[in-house]
């Protein structure tokens, strides 16, 4: 179960330094949602105390997404803002996911759990709910004078064009008076989220019209985002760092004008979806088994090392013709049996086949762990190295820059060869 806990940083104001929790994505405790809302609670508690003990500060600002955007549902804000006050820290909310459809008149969360007169800055955006441009915030009259005068974002942001603002006031209109959008919005939220429930995926702890099942295969996770736009249903792919490791999902949005037949048929398309993916990649182990049995095991050290000869031929005589500067690099090629690894050296024009373990010079390593990733570097197959990179069978590690050098000179060298 995924909540925010508070996390301490410095914002430079006013000449001084001014401490800003921000309540960032964690693992809650086991126990359900009375033990989630005191784990947070107490942990901005901590983070609080912390601030006024070691670091000395009293002019704290507590920042709180009050739904989560990836689906985790919504925050307890009347605790947090508590907690907060009792500090005499300044509230900041982010009501960007909540604006519109939670609360009297969809004023949003704060509304709802009536915290909202506790609360310092409220933020929502125009582009969601109301379906415009732009964004706001409501403060005090000193505390917007503040954001004028000092936000970077408010001071360097383009104008929002008339047409968007009447655009908004119009959406803000209708929903503060018309409840219908709304019931129907929670009605589809509720059969949508009962019905791939009771499907078998794993929809995290949300309850609000952000509706995510989990995959932790990141690999099928983007065939099937893949798989269900080309049956006609637009969704997104979310993964780490955006989310934890492992706890990928799929994004889909309900909205006021989906039905209930528009969330069977993105079900349906879902199941099939997964089921396509799960027999293409079952197709692909088997395939990938049978040529692995064919072509035999790994190319080995014989295998590299010959090719290592080749490329560093290549590198010599297109290094003689070149003008301009010369890098300075080594780059490692590592194997399964744990050996010594295979080493090409550049040093200006001279390239050293087997050079010594770098000590000063820029340098990186692929170790490649199975048939595939090293027959793509025996053939020089760049694609096919990436994609064992991606796979994690070819480990990549040491400087990006020789990295780069080496793939350059691989496309270089195919082009040359096919030519």
């Amino acid at each position: 179960m995924a909540r925010r806990a508070g996390r301490a940083r410095r914002l430079r104001r006013g000449g001084g330094e001014h401490p800003v929790l921000l309540q960032t994505t964690k693992q809650a405790p086991e126990g359900g949602g009375e033990r989630l809302r005191l784990a947070v609670s107490e942990r901005l508690q901590s983070d609080l105390e912390l601030a006024h003990r070691v670091v000395n500060y009293n002019d704290e600002s507590v920042v709180i997404e009050s739904v989560y955007s990836m689906g985790e549902g919504a925050a307890p804000i009347e605790d947090l803002v508590r907690t907060a006050k009792k500090h005499g820290a300044l509230v900041f909310v982010d009501e960007a996911h909540s604006f519109g459809f939670y609360g009297p008149r969809g004023a949003g969360l704060c509304a709802e759990r009536g915290v909202t007169d506790q609360v310092d800055f409220i933020m929502t955006t125009l582009s969601k709910a109301l379906g415009s441009l732009g964004g706001v915030v409501a403060a005090r009259e000193e505390h917007v004078a503040l954001i004028k005068s000092s936000a970077r974002a408010y001071i360097f942001q383009a104008t929002v064009s008339p047409a968007d603002i009447a655009a908004a006031l119009a959406a803000l209109r209708r929903l503060s008076t018309d409840e219908a959008l709304r019931e129907r919005l929670w009605d589809t939220t509720r059969y949508m989220r009962q019905r791939f429930t009771d499907a078998g995926y794993d929809l995290g702890t949300g309850d609000g019209p952000i509706v995510t099942p989990h995959f932790s295969d990141k690999d099928k996770l983007y065939a099937i985002c893949h798989g269900l736009f080309e049956r006609g249903v637009q969704t997104a792919a979310v993964t780490y760092p955006i989310v934890e490791t492992g706890r990928g999902r799929l994004r889909f949005i309900c909205s006021a004008s989906h039905t209930r037949e528009d969330v069977d048929r993105t079900l349906e398309a879902l199941i099939d979806t997964e089921r396509a993916v799960d027999a293409e990649r079952e197709t692909e182990a088997e395939r990938r088994a049978a040529g692995e049995e064919a072509s035999g095991a790994h190319p080995g050290r014989s295998g590299v090392e010959e090719w290592a000869r080749a490329f560093a031929d290549h590198l010599q005589e297109t290094l003689a013709r070149e003008d301009g500067p010369a890098p300075d690099l080594v780059v490692s090629f590592g194997l399964p049996d744990g050996g010594e690894p295979v080493r090409i050296g550049v040093r200006g024009r001279a390239v050293e086949l087997g050079a010594a373990e770098p000590a000063d010079a820029p340098s990186c390593s692929l170790v490649l762990t199975d048939r595939r990733a090293a027959s793509a570097l025996c053939s020089s197959d760049v694609q096919g190295l990436l994609d064992g990179v991606l796979r994690g069978t070819c480990e990549l590690q040491g400087q990006v820059e020789p990295f780069i050098w080496l793939v350059g000179r691989l496309v270089e060298w195919q082009r040359g060869v096919a030519a």
